[in-house]
């Protein structure tokens, strides 16, 4: 079956419609690093000295860390990008899986484009409510694995496809139990399948009741303290004596450091001299915090607001559009700004130690 039928064929056992079908990209030139190194190190695909002679360039170098125990095999060979409503199935991964694991390579990839399908439309489907899971991002791991998984097992059972049945379930035992969930609701109906998915995506989870507004309102949060400058002369700054040649000294050295942050909605975009962002993305638990803390202070955000805007560093928050530069020397405004940089802290530590070494200057 093609993506588009089985989208049709999804959405009809959901009882569900897509307004917008997701884009589907079948990478078959490569796959990220760090999903190859996990599959090597737990054995999913093979290591470079058993690998295929064509696909050795893929795993070349991987295998030598520590595995995470809890890989998920099927989030790996493909994934969904549920903010840029997007799959992408890794294509060689899938055929090195099915030479390790000695499965048929065209069932396998059928299964993890129906198990990311599944994810997009219990996602993004509109019920007879005109409703879609709206705390999609931050729901429960486990429901979003069940759902994915009963919905791909039931589909293949309704297209009567044996070999892809006997893969899923021999693919299942490798998972963590969150993949092997569906199992024990394989014999429901459909119709009370859909009931429980209606009814899980209702769910709202405890502290992120302002997510969706989180995700939907135009704010941003931008700092800056990126400074380039001279140094000077060292008998400018100490008891320093002045060299012989002083009337003809060598150009003061370039310095430059400091970092600039922007944070939006599932963003942070990173220019630091002090640090090396390994990603730009922000996960949806900070988001939801980062925007909680600015939302519940936004009164006095907007209080303490100058006129214009200062020199570096700057402490610019933007709410609906209009920006809001602060003195981080307020004590109610440095306050803030930690809180967010805790935040920040939880995703990126790094990031986090050189903000807070840079509050001490403040």
């Amino acid at each position: 079956m093609s993506s588009t039928e089985y989208i049709d064929a999804l959405c009809y056992l959901m009882g569900l419609q897509l307004q917008e079908e997701p884009s589907i990209e079948i990478n078959t030139k490569s796959a990220p690093r760090r999903l190859i190194g996990q599959l090597v190190r737990q054995k999913y695909i093979p290591s470079y000295q058993t690998a295929p002679d064509d696909l050795k360039w893929l795993v070349k170098g991987e295998g030598d860390c520590q595995p995470v125990t809890s890989i998920h095999i099927i989030d790996l060979l493909g994934i969904y990008d549920s903010r840029k409503n997007k799959i992408i199935i890794y294509d060689l991964l899938i055929k090195l899986c099915s030479v390790q694991l000695k499965f048929d390579y065209e069932g396998l990839k059928a299964i993890v484009m129906l198990h990311e399908l599944s994810h997009a439309i219990t996602h993004r489907g509109v019920d007879s409510k005109g409703q879609i899971w709206e705390y999609f991002d931050i729901a429960v791991m486990d429901v979003k694995e069940h759902f994915a998984q009963i919905y791909t097992y039931k589909q293949i059972l309704q297209d009567g496809n044996d070999l892809l049945l006997d893969i899923m379930n021999e693919l299942s035992k490798a998972q963590p139990s969150i993949y092997q969930s569906y199992k024990s609701v394989k014999d429901h109906n459909i119709e009370k399948i859909n009931k429980d998915l209606l009814e899980a995506r209702l769910i709202v989870p405890s502290g992120f009741e302002t997510y969706p507004e989180a995700v939907n309102r135009h704010w941003e949060v931008i700092f800056n303290n990126l400074q380039k400058f001279r140094e000077p002369y060292s008998w400018e700054v100490g008891p320093n004596p002045l060299p012989l040649d002083f009337m003809h000294p060598p150009p003061r050295k370039l310095v430059t450091k400091g970092t600039e942050f922007r944070i939006i909605a599932g963003k942070i975009k990173i220019r630091s001299y002090d640090y090396s962002p390994s990603s730009d993305e922000l996960p949806s638990v900070s988001t939801c915090e980062i925007y909680k803390s600015i939302s519940m202070h936004e009164g006095d955000v907007k209080k303490k607001a100058l006129s214009n805007k200062t020199d570096m560093p700057f402490f610019n928050i933007i709410i609906d559009g209009t920006g809001h530069y602060l003195d981080l020397k307020d004590p109610f405004v440095f306050g803030l700004w930690k809180e967010i940089v805790t935040i920040i802290s939880k995703t990126y530590p790094a990031l986090g130690k050189v903000l807070t070494g840079y509050g001490k200057e403040f």
